[in-house]
């Protein structure tokens, strides 16, 4: 038996690609105003795949976590996250009338903390301790860019900007 996809709730009014570095994540705000990253951006963005097992999980509807947030040695870090992380994904369509599946942009910050977490704790491979490497440079672009707005914002410095 299988999973009925829920159509798209909301279309794209603006989209981008949020780039930091190296890395280019495509992203959009959906008419409801919801800021959304694309879940596939952040799976390349992060150099995950699902290998066999997860792909066959996910088919029989066994498999709820997107794969960047997957691997065995997040599961003790996630535990509270989980149900977060799961409704945080978006179906919407793309301005070019595309169906795409989006995570809320809030969450991605709480998944690399869950990348760092198991990264101090060294209980990350080899390959896994690379994607925490590239979670903690998004979580750098992320906190210098939230201090920045909220200077802007305190002093309001954000109306007088383009």
């Amino acid at each position: 038996m299988t999973k009925e996809k829920k159509p798209p709730q909301h279309k794209a009014t603006h989209q981008g690609k949020l780039k930091i570095g190296g890395i280019t994540i495509p992203c959009a705000v959906l008419e409801n105003k919801e800021r959304v990253i694309s879940v596939r951006g952040v799976a390349n963005a992060l150099g995950t795949k699902g290998g066999g097992a997860y792909w066959k999980l996910k088919k029989a509807g066994k498999q709820t976590l997107p794969e960047f947030i997957s691997a065995q040695a997040l599961a003790p870090y996630i535990k509270d996250e989980n149900n977060e992380i799961i409704s945080g994904t978006v179906s919407y369509i793309t301005k070019n009338e595309k169906a795409a599946v989006g995570l809320r942009a809030d969450i991605l910050p709480k998944i690399c903390d869950i990348w760092i977490r198991a990264l101090n704790d060294g209980v990350l491979s080899t390959n896994q301790r690379k994607i925490a490497r590239v979670a903690y440079i998004l979580m750098s672009a992320f906190a210098k860019l939230g201090i920045t707005a909220l200077i802007d914002e305190a002093t309001g410095y954000q109306k007088d900007k383009d």
